[in-house]
């Protein structure tokens, strides 16, 4: 894998910042954070990519349930030069999905998998090529479903760094936070920063059923409930990083 770059040790130090703000060693164990694998492993990242726009007419919205639409499949993506084949591959297509060999999406298929998907892809690397399945993902956490009394949120710098915690008491706030930072109107921060979350609680029986979800409006990180974790883990599925989940609490 190449070198990394001055950008590169930027994200990990911000991430392990964010990290020690955070702490909650109490956090549950219900779920498992997940990303692409970035290391010697893979060789590059993204390790597969396309021109979207020659297959796909619409990007589809997570948020709203609508999926991509697209022109013809199968999608085609080339593998990048220094990259390695994995069970998983990170690709240039939309954050809110996985790229999955049969492998993975047999494991996963073993579960709910809530509202999701599946496009037919084939990646090219050189001579070699191999059919993966983009699974698309619409499965997030709503504003709604959680318990502000017991959450905690704080303001970022424009890259992610922890400022100060912040007292947001309901949904609306929550709401009303976010479009003044948009706007450049809370008050005492500036105008780049953004409102992140420290501790995120469910009300009860709220929390996710699906196998794999994001945060949706509440941030940008991927979970997966353990067991779909030690599924993977078991059959030996590469290409994944898992984490600790120091964020979603029962």
């Amino acid at each position: 894998m190449e070198s990394r770059s001055e950008l590169d040790d930027l994200a990990v130090r911000m991430e392990s910042a964010v990290d020690r703000f955070r702490g909650n060693p109490d956090a549950s164990r219900n779920f498992v954070a997940v990303r692409y694998a970035t290391d010697a492993t893979t060789g590059a990242y993204p390790q597969a990519s396309t021109k979207y726009q020659l297959y796909f007419e619409d990007d589809g919205d997570p948020y709203l349930d609508r999926f991509p639409e697209p022109k013809r499949q199968p999608v085609l993506l080339k593998l990048a030069r220094t990259a390695k084949w994995t069970d998983v591959l990170s690709s240039s297509l939309w954050s809110e999905g996985m790229l999955l060999s049969e492998l993975a999406l047999a494991v996963l298929e073993q579960f709910p998998l809530g509202n999701t998907k599946k496009y037919t892809t084939v990646v090219q690397g050189g001579k070699e090529k191999r059919d993966y399945t983009y699974l698309f993902l619409t499965n997030h956490i709503a504003v709604d479903d959680l318990d502000f009394a017991k959450c905690e949120f704080y303001i970022a710098d424009m890259i992610g760094g922890p400022i100060q915690l912040i007292p947001v008491p309901s949904a609306a706030d929550y709401r009303r936070k976010r479009e003044q930072i948009v706007k450049g109107e809370l008050e005492g921060f500036p105008r780049f920063c953004r409102l992140s979350c420290k501790k995120l609680h469910f009300k009860k029986k709220r929390a996710p059923k699906a196998a794999i979800f994001g945060l949706g409006t509440l941030g940008v990180e991927l979970f997966m409930r353990r067991e779909v974790y030690e599924a993977l883990r078991e059959a030996g599925v590469s290409g994944l990083d898992f984490r600790r989940n120091n964020l979603l609490f029962l």
